[in-house]
């Protein structure tokens, strides 16, 4: 089974690079994702601070939406997240958001999206928490809507 994904990944990382989705204003974006890796994390224990999210970008202009949405950890931290991302290039962005919980943190972070579809791209983003110090690796799936 893991001969498959690693293959599917691999499939997707060389197809398709030059299809982008229009960025443009009037565009929703739904992605979600997952922590790969994060510098707080035991990585013998991985399982006991996994942390999921899911959020809903609306494109305001060409290359800039602005998102909403939800991190959920197994450790039992509930967040909602504001923020917004910004298209350097196609498939390069930047992104910021604010956790709204009882932790609350602020994070930066540079993304990359390889389309494989006009409206499907995998995501692998870098995200730095200012008030936590960590650094996190994501990886994640979003889908365009026009």
């Amino acid at each position: 089974m893991k001969k498959r994904v690693w293959f599917f990944l691999f499939t997707l990382s060389l197809s398709g690079g030059s299809v982008y989705a229009q960025l443009r204003q009037g565009t929703i974006m739904i992605h979600a994702g997952a922590d790969a890796y994060k510098t707080d994390n035991d990585p013998l224990k991985i399982a006991d601070k996994a942390q999921l999210g899911a959020e809903i970008n609306f494109f305001v202009a060409t290359r800039l939406p602005l998102n909403a949405g939800v991190e959920i950890q197994t450790k039992g931290n509930t967040a909602l997240t504001l923020g917004l991302r910004y298209y350097l290039a196609k498939p390069v962005f930047l992104r910021f958001r604010g956790f709204l919980s009882k932790e609350t943190d602020v994070a930066l972070g540079i993304g990359y999206s390889r389309f494989f579809t006009s409206r499907w791209a995998l995501e692998v983003l870098g995200d730095y928490y200012f008030q936590g110090k960590n650094l996190g690796l994501r990886v994640g799936i979003s889908r365009f809507f026009r």
